[in-house]
C-alpha cells in the first residue's frame, strides 16, 4: 500500500516483519529489534527452548501458546520479526489492527545460491551432487512436501503461497495471490536495493533516520563474476522457481513505483542515508570512545551515536531473543 507524501505524521510502532531465509533479513530484523528494545515494545517471541530458539517455525505460521509465547498479562504484541510462515488470518489474531506489514525478498538465484552455501543440503543433492544436475530434474531430489524444502521456491513458501501452486504453476492464480499480498504488505524490502527500501520504510512508518540505521555484516567483498556455467544454472533455476521469480519481479517493480511516488526528494534522502550509514560503520569499526554526533539535515534532527549503539547493532539474534524473553516475562 502506497503512503501519501503529505499525510499527517503518525509514528507506527506495530510491525509484522516477515523474516525470509537468506534474503538479508537478519540485517533488516536488527532494525526492528533495536527499535523495539529502545521503545520498550513487546515482541512476539518463539516458544522454543532448543538451539533454534530464535525461530518461531520454519514450516508453519504463528500458533499462540504453541510456537509463540502468549503476551505478558495486560499487554499486547507490538512487533513480530522472527522466522515464521506468513498467514494473514493467523497474524491478525496476534497483532493490533493498525499493524504495518513488512516483507523482504532477494533476487531468486542469489537467494538459492546463498541457501546452498549456508545449509549445504546433502539430503537434496546427495554426496557431491552437482547443482546443474539437480536443476535439470529437481523433482528427483526434492522433498515431496514443500514445507521441508529450502530450495523449492522458498521465498514464495514463506510468503504463504497456496501449496498446490508449487506443483502446478497457474499464472492466473499466482497473479491473484500477488495482488492479495500487494494489498496486505505496506513495504516489501528488496535486498539489492536495501538503502532505498529502508528509506521508503522510514517514510511509511514515519520513523526517524536514526531508527533505521544498520550495518551489513558477513557481506562478501569479492566481486561476483557470472560465468557461462552460472548463466546456464540461472536459466534452469528460472524454469524451476517460477513462483519466486514472479514474487520478486512483482515487488521489485512495486518498490520503484512507491519510490517514484515520493519524487526526487526520496532519492536525495537515500544518497544522504548511504553517506550516513558509511559514517556510522566507520565509527563502529574504530576504537574511538568519543561519541559520534550527526548534524541536522533536511531529513533528521541532530543526534548522537555512541559505543552502546554500535554494540546493539552487532548483538546476535540469539542473544537478543534471550534478552527480550528475560525482560518481558520476568
Amino acid at each position: 500500500m502506497i503512503g501519501t507524501p503529505n499525510q499527517p505524521r503518525k509514528v507506527h510502532h506495530h510491525i509484522a516483519f516477515l523474516k525470509v531465509h537468506k534474503t538479508g533479513s537478519t540485517t533488516a530484523q536488527r532494525i526492528f529489534l533495536r527499535y523495539g528494545i529502545e521503545k520498550n515494545l513487546t515482541f512476539v517471541v518463539p516458544n522454543n527452548k532448543s538451539w533454534y530458539r530464535n525461530i518461531i517455525s520454519i514450516n508453519d505460521t504463528v500458533i499462540p501458546g504453541y510456537n509463540v509465547i502468549l503476551p505478558p498479562e495486560g499487554k499486547h504484541f507490538d512487533i513480530l520479526c522472527f522466522h515464521v510462515v506468513y498467514n494473514r488470518t493467523a497474524f491478525e489474531k496476534l497483532m493490533p489492527n493498525d499493524t504495518r506489514y513488512v516483507g523482504i525478498l532477494r533476487e531468486p538465484y542469489l537467494q538459492f545460491d546463498s541457501t546452498l552455501r549456508y545449509f549445504k543440503p546433502n539430503e537434496v543433492f546427495g554426496n557431491g551432487q552437482n547443482v546443474s544436475t539437480f536443476l535439470k530434474n529437481p523433482q528427483l531430489y526434492e522433498n515431496e512436501d514443500v514445507k521441508f524444502s529450502f530450495t523449492n521456491n522458498r521465498m514464495a513458501f514463506e510468503f504463504g503461497f497456496p501449496s498446490h501452486l508449487f506443483k502446478d504453476f497457474n499464472a492466473t492464480e499466482v497473479k491473484s495471490y500477488l495482488q492479495k499480498l500487494d494489498k496486505e504488505f505496506d513495504v516489501v524490502l528488496i535486498n539489492e536495493y536495501m538503502d532505498e527500501s529502508v528509506v521508503l520504510l522510514r517514510r511509511i512508518l514515519n520513523w526517524n533516520v536514526s531508527d533505521i540505521l544498520f550495518i551489513t555484516l558477513n557481506k562478501s567483498r569479492k566481486k561476483h563474476i557470472v560465468d557461462t556455467s552460472e548463466l546456464e544454472r540461472r536459466k534452469l533455476y528460472r524454469q524451476y522457481a517460477k513462483l519466486d521469480h514472479a514474487l520478486y519481479e512483482y515487488f521489485l517493480e512495486r518498490l520503484w513505483r512507491q519510490i517514484r511516488f515520493y519524487g526526487h526528494d526520496i532519492m536525495s534522502e537515500t544518497s544522504y542515508f548511504k553517506y550516513l550509514r558509511k559514517t556510522v560503520e566507520v565509527f563502529c569499526f574504530t576504537d574511538s570512545m568519543a561519541d559520534l554526533f550527526i548534524q541536522e539535515s533536511t531529513w533528521n534532527e541532530r543526534f548522537s551515536f555512541d559505543r552502546r549503539d554500535c554494540e546493539n547493532m552487532f548483538r546476535s539474534e540469539l542473544h537478543t531473543v534471550d534478552e527480550i524473553v528475560s525482560k518481558q516475562y520476568k
